[in-house]
């Protein structure tokens, strides 16, 4: 009976630690079952005589004995303070730009070069052609260290950028909170394990169990976050889009070739009316029906005779 008073006194504590909640001081129970608030002293033994005229020296040392530890304790508690504060920043850098550029083969081997040498790699990568441009996206990441590398070569090439927006996102207070949910979690489950050896029958470690899967889900949970944190700090996304125009001076074609174009667009929309209208004649069966057999109600004639005798 005593056993089983402890396993559940046991799991209650474990799960008041789940929800966040420090046990206070004397509440905890001991291996034997009991909880105690105090512990008792035995009481001093009476100094031995002779002894009064130490005493009294000794007393005279300890005021300069109890300021050297104060002070050693100081200095000991400063680096583990010191380390507390400071935190490295998580920040996330993601950005986009826009270029123009002669040769579009030149420039898309440029970039494969240096996302190379900087230890990058291709995330993603699309074209899109039209009549007066020609345009290439590529998505990279590189270490976040090298950021800014890639940026100033690829600036350097391309003399300019049409646009340039650069975005940065400090994760720090995330990571730390998730860091500690994990720490507490992975804690908790080990407690938790320990219980499982107490437990008597299967009832009890089935509960334990189930105490046991939701924990571990949630330091999963918490572990794929730091992963994807960890990730995104570590290597920076770069949207470079860069272009190249066809014609003179910016200008897509002459105008009589632009003259001639449009002519021709404009003969395929107007087919593709007369497609669209062909396309609905029940619609339009549907309104002459109903115009003709207005006209006919008008004149006072049967709508559903479509003869005279």
């Amino acid at each position: 009976m005593q056993a089983k008073y402890r396993y559940f006194l046991s799991i209650a504590w474990l799960f008041w630690v789940g929800c966040g909640n420090e046990p206070r001081l004397g509440s905890v129970s001991s291996s034997t079952g009991t909880a105690s608030g105090h512990v008792e002293m035995a009481p001093a033994a009476p100094p031995p005589a002779g002894s009064s005229s130490k005493m009294a020296s000794d007393s005279k040392q300890k005021p300069a004995a109890d300021a050297a530890a104060a002070a050693a304790n100081e200095e000991g508690t400063k680096p583990a303070a010191e380390k507390i504060e400071v935190v490295e920043r998580k920040v996330i850098k993601t950005g986009d730009i826009e270029f123009e550029t002669k040769d579009l083969n030149k420039t898309k081997n440029l970039i494969a070069k240096t996302v190379s040498d900087l230890k990058g790699y291709v995330a993603e990568e699309s074209q899109h052609n039209s009549d007066y441009r020609k345009q290439h996206t590529i998505t990279i990441r590189v270490p976040a260290l090298q950021f800014d590398t890639l940026l100033s070569i690829l600036g350097t090439h391309a003399g300019h950028f049409d646009s340039k927006n650069i975005h940065t996102q400090d994760v720090t207070e995330e990571y730390i909170d998730v860091s500690a949910r994990l720490k507490t979690q992975r804690n908790l489950e080990i407690q938790y394990v320990q219980v499982l050896k107490q437990a008597k029958n299967v009832k009890e470690i089935m509960e334990v169990q189930g105490f046991i899967a939701d924990v571990r889900e949630k330091i999963e949970s918490a572990e794929g976050r730091l992963r994807y944190l960890s990730n995104q700090v570590g290597l920076s996304t770069l949207t470079i889009s860069f272009y190249t125009t066809t014609g003179v001076s910016g200008h897509p074609k002459g105008f009589f070739w632009r003259l001639t174009h449009e002519f021709g667009n404009g003969w395929e929309g107007l087919l593709n009316l007369v497609v669209g209208v062909v396309s609905i004649w029940p619609f339009w069966l549907l309104v002459f029906g109903a115009i003709w057999g207005f006209r006919r109600w008008k004149k006072g004639g049967n709508i559903f005779r479509f003869w005279k005798k």
